[in-house]
């Protein structure tokens, strides 16, 4: 009986408390930050001030393992020499979708990483990728990637992967013309339909193309829908779920519209709710007058 309680104790000194307790945490550096930057970096992640670095796994994602991804989807002047972006990755309940926030991306937006992330594999987590300065965020996907990996002990399908790294800077792409809130939102939309609808032929998931910009009231040029219509084909072979996927990207949905409150109607309101009440009391009394005058 001793033994048997001993032995989880021994286990259990072998790892420092913080760590186990951060096991749910990983962070991915870019491998050419300095220890400055790194020290720079860890501070912009979502965590408790009294956690220490060394109290969660980290990774670190080479210029290599960028270029791996990248290569042919972007120009190679966009990728860069220098692994600097760095990813935090947080495992969240099932069912919590995904929610990211981002520092120093300059050219992509945390919705069109949701929509990203979806389209690879990755559900439930929370995202924070930064970077010491200004970066365009493409290379980002790479550590998001490897944390994720080492979170759900399993490899996403390169294929996947992929197809999510070229629907990230195409999204970007688009947006840089249309506006990026706009083109997040279309991309999303697009995919639930494609996948919904069963589209399977260029020139179906071109007329869902072609809803989509006139329900946004957004002009899409021609070469650019050739373009998107291929992407979505690509992603509707990888037979995604649309319930996950409306799940996963639910922290993305626009909030509705509500109701103002009493205390914002305005003054002219008040009084013609003021005056027809007047009238309805006074018409009341006229009515139990007559009444009891018959």
């Amino acid at each position: 009986m001793f033994k048997k309680f001993l032995c989880p104790l021994l286990i259990l000194s072998l790892f420092p408390a913080g760590l186990l307790a951060q096991s749910d945490k990983v962070i991915s550096y870019g491998g050419d930050l300095t220890p400055e930057e790194q020290v720079v970096v860890f501070r912009d992640f979502p965590l408790p001030q009294n956690v220490k670095s060394s109290e969660i796994k980290s990774l670190k994602v080479t210029n290599e393992e960028e270029w791996s991804l990248l290569k042919g989807l972007v120009p190679d002047e966009q990728i860069g020499a220098k692994a600097v972006s760095s990813i935090y990755v947080e495992r969240l309940n099932m069912g919590e979708g995904i929610k990211v926030q981002t520092k120093n991306l300059t050219y992509i937006t945390p919705h069109m990483l949701a929509n990203a992330m979806v389209t690879s594999g990755v559900s439930d987590v929370n995202i924070f990728a930064t970077a010491p300065g200004p970066v365009s965020g493409t290379a980002a996907l790479t550590g998001i990637y490897k944390c994720y990996e080492e979170l759900a002990n399993r490899t996403l399908s390169a294929y996947a992967k992929r197809t999510a790294a070229q629907e990230l800077i195409e999204t970007a792409d688009l947006g840089e013309k249309i506006g990026k809130e706009q083109t997040a939102i279309f991309m999303e939309r697009a995919k639930e339909r494609v996948i919904s609808e069963n589209a399977t032929t260029k020139p179906e998931v071109v007329k869902i193309i072609q809803q989509g910009a006139r329900e946004q009231n957004i002009k899409i040029a021609d070469e650019d829908q050739e373009v998107l219509a291929d992407l979505l084909l690509q992603i509707k072979s990888l037979n995604l779920n649309i319930t996950k996927l409306q799940t996963q990207l639910k922290n993305f949905k626009a909030k509705k519209e509500t109701q103002p409150e009493p205390s914002q109607t305005s003054f002219f309101t008040q009084i013609i709710a003021f005056i027809q009440s007047l009238f309805k009391q006074l018409f009341s009394f006229a009515g139990r007058f007559l009444r009891l005058g018959n």
